[in-house]
């Protein structure tokens, strides 16, 4: 199976342990939210993430870590919303989508990205983790690339100012 876009009516979901197996033996076929942030396509595994909506007002947060952009209040709920560009290594600049993910302990954090592109079904077997290392679980050479992360991984480096690694 390629590395493209696909619709599919039948999500393939695994928790984020279970995209982290299915990138370690290379196996399997799983639904990815595909989104861009600095111009670069990265892809979390779906089951993780809650919803992606349009980036409305985000208000600013006195004293909060340096990737915390603020709160917004989404469907009644003030959710934290931080900036995933220092953890995957780029510059966010358009921002104009919010990754609703639930981190280890199941809280609702927002990542703000430049844009969401879909879901895909993704066959692992065409994953190259020959640069895995921390939340990059490995890199997908077909069509233009794209970095598969740890959803953990990120929402855990963009809450503590720190990149932290899964097992």
């Amino acid at each position: 199976m390629s590395a493209t876009l696909v619709p599919t009516a039948a999500y393939q979901l695994a928790d984020a342990q279970g995209v982290r197996e299915a990138a370690r033996r290379r196996t399997g076929v799983i639904d990815l939210l595909v989104f861009k942030a600095g111009g670069e396509r990265f892809a979390v595994g779906l089951a993780a993430v809650d919803e992606v909506i349009d980036t409305g007002t985000i208000t600013a947060f006195p004293q909060s870590p340096t990737t915390m952009l603020g709160v917004s209040e989404i469907r009644g709920a003030l959710v934290p919303v931080y900036t995933p560009g220092p953890a995957l290594g780029v510059d966010i600049v358009d921002r104009k989508k919010i990754v609703v993910a639930r981190g280890r302990d199941g809280r609702r954090v927002g990542l703000a990205v430049d844009d969401a592109e879909g879901v895909m079904a993704f066959d692992f077997e065409t994953l190259n983790t020959a640069a895995a290392q921390g939340m990059l679980l490995g890199i997908s050479p077909r069509g233009s690339l794209l970095a598969v992360v740890d959803i953990e991984a990120l929402v855990a480096a963009c809450t503590t100012d720190r990149v932290e690694e899964t097992s």
